[in-house]
């Protein structure tokens, strides 16, 4: 009797292939976003320590070391947020169900980015005419300044990143680039808000 042999099995697909798995969440460009969240956290307390040490205005000293702190919050919100998600995620897919990822596809992760930097630039913008709006021609301090300034940055990236969206976002890689636009956009928003607040706070 003739052994019978079984059929080579079909070779695992790779990378690039319609088959293949996605990469990983935590690749390396997810690390880099990690890491320069990070980096914003310290500067922000080396800034603080900084400027106390040189005795500049309590307004824009506290307001630094709050910005080091909201960088912070960002940073694990952001953890905690993905951990519950992939929970999430697991329990739907074990009840049969199904989870749409938004950034599965680029018209759609752009437009959603697209979404989110335009509310960070009207928020800003609103903010900047309210504060010429009751400006009584009195000579602006240090923190409004800098506060001003941050706002006024913060609509700059903002209008960036609705602009580089407006093409598409086809990748890891663009998404990434989008993911650390708008970090420094919601920074200089939450900057410019807290010097305006700790000036009269803490003048």
């Amino acid at each position: 009797m003739a052994a019978v042999v079984p059929p080579n099995p079909p070779n695992p697909p790779t990378a690039g292939t319609p088959g293949a798995a996605p990469p990983p969440l935590r690749d390396g460009w997810t690390r880099v976003m990690n890491w320069v969240s990070g980096l914003g956290f310290f500067v922000a307390i080396l800034a603080a320590a900084f400027l106390m040490s040189n005795h500049v205005e309590t307004s824009l000293t506290v307001s630094t070391a709050i910005l080091a702190a909201l960088i912070g919050l960002y940073w694990a919100a952001r953890a905690w947020w993905v951990k519950i998600a992939k929970q999430d995620k697991q329990e739907v897919e074990s009840s049969g169900g199904q989870v749409v990822d938004v950034f599965a596809r680029a018209d759609r992760a752009a437009q959603a980015m697209s979404t989110v930097a335009t509310l960070v630039v009207t928020v800003q913008g609103i903010v900047l005419g309210l504060v010429f709006a009751f400006d009584k021609g009195s000579a602006a301090s240090v923190t409004i300044k800098v506060g001003i300034g941050s706002l006024a940055f913060g609509v700059s990236v903002g209008l960036l990143l609705v602009s580089l969206c407006a093409f598409s976002l086809p990748g890891r890689r663009t998404m990434v680039v989008s993911a650390l636009l708008f970090n420094l956009a919601i920074w200089n928003l939450s900057y410019g808000l807290v010097c305006i607040a700790a000036t009269a706070i803490a003048p």
